[in-house]
């Protein structure tokens, strides 16, 4: 997912976070050889596994921004709830 700031969602000044592009990854999946694997019946005599081609760097960093935007949207929300509070007391 590709995340983009979405203006019309924050609160005092505050952006929000809408995904702006969902892409997918169009490498080929590979074959591996596992010899630790057992195979599911004895007419399988391959031992052999589909992988699909990651790349850890890219989903690592993905995983860091949804958490960093995630923790921001946090943070604006306790603002807001606290800014209400203080409001709260102020007319009481």
């Amino acid at each position: 997912m590709v995340f983009q700031t979405d203006q019309s969602v924050g609160a005092h000044g505050a952006a929000g976070v809408r995904v702006a592009a969902v892409e997918t990854d169009d490498a080929e999946p590979r074959l591996k050889y596992q010899p630790d694997i057992p195979t599911p019946s004895r007419k399988a005599p391959t031992r052999a596994t589909w992988r699909f081609r990651r790349r850890h760097d890219t989903e690592f960093t993905d995983a860091l921004e949804a958490a960093r935007s995630y923790e921001a949207n946090l943070g604006a929300m306790d603002i807001s709830k606290d800014m209400q509070n203080q409001t709260l007391r102020i007319l009481a």
